[in-house]
């Protein structure tokens, strides 16, 4: 799925089911030189049509909830160890009674289909083949039958809230 965005050095090739993913003519592209948000959210802005662009960096409510984001997570902190036996590691996580390979998964990716086309179906199964968790968007541009066909036992969450303000 992400061959496409991945660099072309051989060290990085992109599999999927045994076959190494070609670059599809028209969607090409490269992400040498990105090394963090700042470098992606410019290299979004020069290679997608503005409408889309600005819906991905924008927010609700004047933006209210995108900063809220932003905030909390300058908070977080990932602390690196060094000096420590990584031979082993598991990073698996219980959620809503099934087990996932990382807690950290797939989070509503509303319109997606407006970026590009399947990208529902396309977040879906990367989420799937990674075994991680993935939550469908209620501005979903694929349906939930079709989502559920392509992981049916992979607990696939359908993001449906309700308006105004709630919490969780």
């Amino acid at each position: 799925m992400f061959g496409n965005l991945l660099p072309s050095r051989d060290r990085f090739r992109c599999m999927r089911n045994g076959h190494a993913m070609h670059r599809r003519k028209g969607l090409g592209g490269t992400m040498k030189g990105v090394v963090n948000i700042d470098d992606l959210r410019k290299l979004a802005k020069k290679r997608l049509p503005r409408a889309a662009y600005d819906f991905i960096e924008g927010g609700t409510d004047d933006e209210v909830g995108l900063v809220t984001n932003e905030q909390a997570f300058r908070l977080a902190r990932i602390l690196p160890r060094r000096l420590i036996d990584v031979s082993v590691r598991d990073q698996s996580a219980t959620l809503f009674g099934r087990s996932y390979s990382s807690p950290i998964g797939i989070a509503p990716t509303g319109l997606a289909g407006m970026f590009r086309p399947r990208a529902d179906m396309m977040l879906a199964e990367a989420a799937r083949d990674a075994n991680v968790p993935f939550v469908m968007s209620g501005a979903s541009t694929g349906s939930i039958e079709d989502l559920g066909k392509l992981a049916p036992d992979h607990g696939l969450v359908p993001a449906l809230l309700g308006q105004g303000p709630f919490d969780l």
